[in-house]
């Protein structure tokens, strides 16, 4: 005799309208939190187009880290294989602060540069604490 109820063990967010999705479809989470599996949070996609997501994701988080770690948005573009506006325009749009090439380097700032590279700090700590791209800390750091 069979039982009347079936146990089957599936993640949450695979199910749709009651029934389980294919394995050929894959669920993405829009806001990036597995744990949220709201239906207005989920999408089907297929393996290759949820891999496009997540790589294009990983891509952005790459640009406001390597921005913030000083690099311009030119040097920026280069690492990521992606043009220089298009790093302009995802890091506004993320609402990081660009830092302007006409701000030049004031002799406070041209001081406290040269005097973070004399106490052996990495050029990301540098552009970091200073806000000034590798290009501007290049031009101090090749003066002293």
């Amino acid at each position: 005799m069979t039982a009347p109820y079936t146990y089957v063990e599936c993640y949450e967010h695979r199910i749709v309208d009651g029934k389980v999705v294919a394995r050929e479809v894959e669920r993405h989470h829009l806001n990036r939190d597995r744990a949220d599996n709201r239906p207005e949070n989920l999408v089907s996609l297929s393996v290759h187009e949820h891999a496009q997501v997540h790589h294009h994701c990983d891509v952005l988080d790459d640009i406001v880290r390597l921005y913030g770690e000083g690099h311009s948005t030119v040097a920026v573009g280069r690492m990521v294989g992606r043009d220089n506006a298009v790093v302009y325009r995802h890091l506004v749009a993320q609402g990081v602060p660009i830092r302007n090439k006409v701000n030049r380097v004031t002799d406070a700032e041209r001081e406290q540069i040269a005097e973070l590279f004399r106490e052996g700090r990495s050029w990301a700590e540098v552009g970091r604490i200073t806000g000034r791209s590798s290009y501007s800390l290049a031009k101090v750091k090749n003066a002293l």
